[in-house]
Order: structure tokens, then sequence, then C-alpha cells
């Protein structure tokens, strides 16, 4: 049978956590058996990802050989129309739920997996083809020093009181309360990340497509750009929207010269290397609302699988285990997929211990046909999610005044709406 990888949008933001105690399963230092793994994470073969095999091979005998590949989508796909992809490796994001079973060995079913985070998005006929290495999260991403000089020794968990730091953070003076590099323009997409938070539930732009009047205040991505049209008129952002540069932003906050930034966790640790102390760096969600209930949208880092072809399969499932706990989530600061595990990066532990509720999509709950629809009325009505244009024409309105932002929200609004009754 002709294999075939269709292309799908996935979601995919970070990593692992602590190994805990698991008893092996894996072989005798006696039989030599040696596992091959395929890893994209070129840049920590030599160290983290040797550290996590070389502790494998402690405990059970069996070597772990990392097979670093630059273009990993490119040359897997390939090596997947033959028998030789190694004996475990991400998933690729093209592999629909229902060709799992032609590359990939079933590691258990989702109730017997159902301590993991996440699995269901990588199953198919109740039987799990992949482990999340970890989860990455959205927040906002600040610095505590900072944040601590201004009055709160911990992150506000309502929007005003996000509101009331960025006004003691401007009054500070020499700091960007909040930096959102308009320039860049892409930054600004982190915001239809915020929306799906201010919705409540993952499915946010499966449902969209059904919505009139979504930018107006009253409907998520309409609250989301009055949250902005707040920052930018009450002088909480960068002075010049026209010049604000991603990579200086990274430098200015670990200098402690930017207090906030609405990002995800993985931008953490490229600031934390910025930084003279890198405990300064954290964080938090994002308070889209005085509830001071906390959401974020989350999503697995990368799926870890077995070869369906691997000759050491009994051993590569061992391993997948002990991998998707091990430390690689605390190096690459991203939250445990296993459920109760606690992490042991300070940053992700503080983030953990706000109490937020992770935003994480079931596939069973997804409708392709709904979403693409969305993305189609959006298209037509001259925007587009995720890549920041629309909002980033709505924040320098803003800097203007409240009638220019407005009459930019409005020409976006009612262009949805028409291109919506188009569709329909």
């Amino acid at each position: 049978m002709k294999k075939r990888l269709i292309s799908v949008m996935c979601l995919s933001i970070f990593a692992a956590t602590i190994f805990a105690g698991c008893g092996s399963k894996g072989t005798s230092k006696e039989e030599g058996v040696t596992l091959k793994v395929l890893t994209h994470r070129t840049d920590i073969i030599d160290t983290t990802l040797k550290e996590i095999g070389d502790e494998y091979f402690e405990k059970t005998g069996v070597k772990i050989e990392w097979e670093g590949i630059t273009d990993y989508e490119g040359v897997v796909k390939t090596r997947m129309n033959t028998n030789d992809y190694g004996d475990v490796l991400n998933v690729l994001p093209a592999i629909t739920s229902t060709e799992l079973s032609q590359f990939f060995e079933p590691l258990g079913t989702v109730d017997e997996l159902s301590d993991y985070q996440g699995v269901t998005q990588r199953s198919d006929d109740g039987k799990v083809y992949g482990l999340p290495n970890g989860l990455g999260a959205t927040g906002i991403v600040y610095n505590k020093k900072v944040v601590a000089e201004a009055g709160y020794s911990e992150f506000p968990k309502t929007l005003d009181e996000l509101y009331d730091l960025a006004d003691k953070l401007a009054k500070m003076g020499g700091v960007v309360p909040l930096a959102i590099n308009s320039k860049d323009k892409w930054p600004l997409g982190q915001y239809d990340s915020v929306a799906s938070v201010a919705y409540g539930t993952p499915y946010y732009y499966r449902d969209m497509g059904k919505m009139d009047d979504v930018l107006l205040a009253g409907k998520p991505t309409g609250d989301v750009l009055e949250i902005l049209y707040k920052f930018v008129s009450s002088g909480w952002v960068e002075q010049d929207l026209t010049t604000t540069n991603w990579e200086q932003s990274k430098s200015d906050m670990a200098n402690g010269k930017i207090g906030m930034m609405a990002l995800g966790m993985w931008a953490v640790p490229q600031i934390q290397g910025l930084a003279s102390n890198p405990d300064d760096i954290g964080i938090a969600p994002f308070p889209v609302n005085n509830s001071g209930e906390l959401k974020a949208e989350a999503g697995p880092d990368q799926f870890i699988a077995v070869s369906v072809h691997s000759k050491h399969k009994e051993e590569a499932k061992d391993f997948v285990e002990f991998y998707a706990t091990s430390g690689y989530a605390d190096s690459e600061g991203l939250i445990p997929a296993k459920k109760g595990q606690e992490s042991k990066n300070a940053v992700v532990k503080g983030y953990q211990d706000s109490g937020v509720e992770l935003l994480l999509a079931d596939p069973k709950e997804a409708d392709p046909v709904a979403s693409d629809k969305t993305t189609e009325i959006a298209n037509n009505a001259g925007f587009k999610f995720w890549e920041g244009s629309y909002i980033q024409e709505a924040v320098i309105a803003a800097k203007k005044s409240r009638e220019d932002f407005e009459a930019v929200v409005k020409k976006y609004n009612d262009a949805w709406n028409k291109s919506k009754a188009a569709a329909n």
C-alpha cells in the first residue's frame, strides 16, 4: 500500500519532565541492544540528550544512539517511505490519525495512558501512538525584578491588576510596561492566542465561523483588541510603534528595560540567555478578565513514537516512556506531560503554581472543516489570524485616537460580517 503523508495544522509548543522512579522494562547490559533515536534537536545532542541516553543506559543496559537531523521534516518524510527511520522518533505534524498505524507501534490504549496530557492528539481507534515530551503554553513573559520593584511580588491574576501593574511600571521611568513589537508584526499574532484564552476553550477558531461581529467588544477577539487599545492609549507600550525590534526587545527585557511581553514558554530560555541573572525572567498566564480564573492555550512540544519496523519494540516503548518523563522538559522550560509530575524548573513550577487551567484540544472535538471555514471567512475579509497585520493596523490607529481605532475595527468587522454572510 502506498504510504501517504497529508499536511495538517499542528500546535507544537514544548518538552517533558523528570524520570520519577519508573521500574525499567529494558534489557540487561549483556544483550547489547542499541536504539537509534531520530531528533531535530541537533543543538543539544551532546548535552541534554546525551545525559538522557546515558542515564537510560545505566538503568537498563540499552544504548541510545541519537541521530540529529537538521531538516527533520524533509529528511524523515522521505525515509518513512522505507523501513529505515530509526527505532524512536518524533511524529511528523503532517501524519493524520488514520495514518499512525502505518508507521508507528501502538504504545497502549488511551485509558492506559490517560495520565499523560494530550495523548488523544496522537491516537486512533483508542490506541496511542505517541507520548508528548512536554507541553508548551502561552502567557506573559516578564522581568520579575522589575515587576517586584513596581510592588508586585506575584504576577497579577486579574485584568485590572495587570493594568495597575502597567501604570506603576510606566511611572517608574525607563521601563516599557508591555512591549508589543508592532513593527515586526508576527509578535502581535500572539494576541490571537490570547483570544482563545478569552473564549475559555481551545475551540475558538472552530466556532468563530458561526459568529457575527467578532472584532467588537463582547467577543473574544474584540475584547483582546480593547485590551491592546487600553495599553496603547495609556502609553504603556513602546513610544514609537514603527521602529520596534524583536531581537532588541529580548535584550531590553533581560536588562530590565521592558517589563512584559505576550509570548509562549519557548521565549523564556532565549531571554534568560541574555540576562545577567536568568532567574529574573519568568512567565505567567495572561489574565484576560477579572474573574481570577487563569487559563492558557497549551499543546505538546513533540510526540515521541516507536517505528513499526523497529526490531526492539519493547525496549523502544520503554525508552519512550522514560524520555517522556525525563529531565528534558526541565531543561527546555516545558510543562511535564505526565499528570502530577512536578517540574524542577523554577519558571515552569511558578507557572503551574498559579493554578492555571491548560486548554488542550481534543481531536474528537475538533472540526477541521469548521476551522477552515473560519480561515476562509477571514481571508476573504482581508485579514489573517496569527500573523499580526490587522492587529498592527489597529494598534497604530489606537496610538492616534479612539476614533481612528474604532474605524479600523469597524472596517474589518464589517468585512468579516459580509464575508461570513457570503460563505453561508
